[in-house]
């Protein structure tokens, strides 16, 4: 007896819907338990994470703070700087989360287009999107725009990061990143605000990484996010602490700050990661909705 989970055929040229997605109970479970599963995760992820870090850089439970000096060459022996710097644990988790949500929306775009839905547009332009958010947070595409415009220019590599024009191109990024994440979101809004948890789950998404991204394109305004970070330190009195001296002399030994980072990659980074888990979750729940829909979208 052929079993009824099987998935069907993907023949391109079809366009009933059934062809592309399965409707096998079993398998729209397994989907509906999925925002599920991603928050759990990231609470899982950020609890460890948050209580690790109290325990072993400031509590320094059973002397793991030397562990971290010993450990290599390492020139920054805080766990909190470790696991939020680029390409590690944090930023992979995040750029999961964000791969998921590009695959719903692709696979929601592929099943719109073959079915000639007017909605396919938006879908194929939020997959889009979040493609070029990994790009630019994997290779930091913005960097590389204000460096290319900036040498010309005649500044040095960090003057560039400094300076206001390679303040106004972070912005620039950012800004039509954000316009074409936020289009597609209007042109389905009658649909989103129908649906709490979408509508949530968005607001959540959005708010954190629009906040993040002002956040990362203003930190070299008068160096708020070094004088931010200091205070911080300076008011728990963290430079008390070994492993926190070793890092500020580190970073004054290369003119910069051990404030800095703490914003850049302990806060950005957090923010930034609960707004790809959100992101992900709403593209799974509109995924979920639509096939009980059969795919249709009644026009706002």
């Amino acid at each position: 007896m052929e079993n009824s989970c099987q998935l069907k055929r993907f023949p391109i040229y079809y366009t009933k819907t059934e062809y592309f997605v399965n409707g096998c109970e079993e398998m729209k479970d397994k989907m509906s338990k999925m925002p599920y599963i991603i928050f759990g995760i990231l609470t899982l992820y950020l609890a460890l994470q948050y209580l690790f870090i109290y325990l072993i850089d400031i509590r320094n439970v059973f002397g793991w703070q030397q562990g971290l000096i010993d450990e290599g060459e390492a020139p920054v022996p805080l766990l909190w700087y470790v696991l939020n710097q680029d390409a590690f644990l944090t930023e992979i988790i995040a750029w999961t989360f964000l791969i998921v949500a590009m695959l719903m929306t692709g696979i929601i775009a592929g099943i719109m287009l073959a079915n000639k839905n007017i909605y396919t547009k938006p879908f194929l332009l939020l997959a889009g999107g979040f493609t070029l958010m990994i790009l630019e947070d994997v290779a930091n595409i913005r960097h590389m725009l204000r460096t290319v415009i900036t040498l010309p220019l005649g500044y040095a590599a960090m003057e560039g990061y400094n300076s206001a024009i390679g303040i106004v191109i972070e912005f620039v990024v950012y800004i039509l990143l954000a316009s074409l994440m936020v289009y597609p979101v209007y042109k389905l809004l009658p649909f989103i605000l129908k649906h709490k948890n979408i509508r949530n789950s968005l607001l959540v998404g959005y708010a954190f990484y629009g906040l993040a991204a002002f956040l990362s394109a203003s930190r070299h305004i008068s160096n708020w996010y070094g004088r931010a970070g200091e205070a911080i330190i300076n008011h728990f009195d963290l430079y008390s602490i070994q492993t926190w001296a070793i890092a500020r002399d580190y970073f004054e030994a290369h003119e910069r700050t051990l404030g800095f980072h703490l914003i850049d990659y302990l806060f950005e980074e957090t923010l930034e990661i609960i707004a790809s888990a959100f992101l992900a979750i709403a593209m799974i729940y509109i995924f979920v909705i639509l096939k009980k829909q059969n795919y249709k979208i009644e026009k706002g």
